[in-house]
């Protein structure tokens, strides 16, 4: 729907310095994101993240504030999550609080935890609650994947007044695009009150049309304000943004981005959609400059065509060589004891990780040797006890009776 909006008069970007901090903001301001480990840097309009998280949505959404911000032309994201694994049982009880913030949740959603993946089956009321059962999971410490097997119900319920401002309140606190710190918001018997101010005209309208779609009978905006503020504020996502200008921000950051190496892939973009065509020396390179392209401003879908093919195919054994060589230099996974087999150019993991985040970091370092085509991961991992249970009991071996 982008590329049916009319161009905006262009305006004056922010410096870099006024986008680092602009996204420092963002973080600040809005739910979901723990920026203590995140390292932001920002070079010709492209923010450069990196760093760790402790959790599945705080690595989402540190992309999707910055992204957000006026003036920003691309992300590079290199995030990774780290944290120690939970076992499954403690794990199952963490999720089960989570969602008993979420209304409704409890009666309508069944969770299952395994190995750090969770599964969510159940029928809920709607999309809107569907979007916060996956974000209520997605902040538990220790979860992994999130496999969302959710329904909504083909006749949605009627909202309440708690519901319905509860909703509002987080909208303001989510939604990326939407600046308004100061609003506040009565209901009454589906009627929405809204007084504050917002940053302009374009937040004003969004405000009020997430009002409107989250079931408000009415909405009044009388005491609703227009102010401005400071200069990077989130930029309005119907902004529509030149395909020549989304060229260039996928090319500098690719240009930025050390994973794709030297050879650059090809790049067309077409009413906001950007094909990438050619071949890259690895797998990783293939996967980022998909990730590169999609975090570009005014990018909403990529075509990835991109063959995985190295100027010089090594043989197998010197690949083996190449991957046993890469996990020694490396100071996460150095001293984890694996084996790698190698076969026409596919790496294949075997043994025992002590977590996910070694079990991710090994097939990362499989991806970028030049030569491997495929990386298949048989890591299992190392089975936890519950802290729960006292450790030396544990150990025990059951009584007869």
């Amino acid at each position: 729907m982008h590329h049916l909006l009319a161009s905006l008069p262009p305006q004056l970007s922010p410096d870099d310095a006024s986008l680092n901090e602009a996204v420092q903001r963002q973080y600040a301001l809005k739910s979901g994101v723990h920026a203590t480990r995140i390292q932001v840097s920002v070079r010709q309009g492209i923010v450069c993240l990196r760093g760790f998280t402790d959790n599945l949505l705080s690595l989402q959404r540190a992309e999707e504030l910055a992204k957000a911000v006026a003036g920003v032309r691309g992300v590079l994201n290199e995030l990774r999550m780290r944290t120690a694994d939970v076992p499954d049982a403690q794990l199952q009880r963490q999720v089960a609080q989570a969602l008993t913030g979420v209304p409704g949740a409890l009666q309508q959603v069944q969770a299952a935890v395994h190995q750090g993946e969770v599964k969510l089956t159940g029928v809920v009321d709607s999309w809107v609650v569907k979007q916060w059962v996956g974000r209520a999971v997605r902040q538990v410490v220790g979860v992994w994947r999130v496999k969302d097997q959710l329904a909504c119900t083909a006749t949605p319920q009627p909202v309440t007044d708690p519901e319905l401002a509860f909703y509002l309140n987080d909208q303001l606190a989510w939604d990326a695009h939407l600046r308004a710190d100061g609003i506040a918001v009565q209901v009454q018997r589906g009627r929405v009150h809204l007084r504050g101010a917002v940053d302009s005209d374009c937040t004003r309208s969004r405000l009020v049309a997430t009002a409107w779609a989250a079931g408000a009978a009415q909405v009044d905006t009388e005491q609703l304000q227009v102010g401005l503020w400071a200069v990077a504020q989130p930029k309005s996502p119907r902004q529509r943004i030149p395909d020549e200008a989304c060229v260039q921000a996928i090319l500098d950051t690719w240009q930025l981005d050390p994973r794709l190496g030297p050879d650059l892939p090809a790049l067309a973009v077409r009413n906001g959609v950007a094909t990438l065509s050619g071949a890259v020396s690895t797998l990783q390179a293939r996967r980022a400059a998909e990730q590169d392209a999609q975090a570009a401003a005014g990018i909403w879908h990529v075509h990835n065509h991109l063959r995985v093919w190295p100027r010089r195919l090594p043989d197998d054994a010197e690949l083996c060589n190449s991957l046993h060589a890469a996990q020694a230099q490396d100071t996460y996974v150095n001293a984890v004891p694996v084996e790698w087999a190698v076969a026409n150019g596919r790496a294949i993991l075997l043994g025992c990780a002590p977590g996910h985040f070694e079990q991710q970091r090994l097939e990362e370092l499989a991806e970028s040797i030049p030569g491997v085509l495929t990386v298949v991961n048989h890591l299992h991992l190392q089975a936890r006890a519950d802290p729960t249970v006292p450790p030396r009991l544990a150990q025990l071996p059951a009584l007869a009776h």
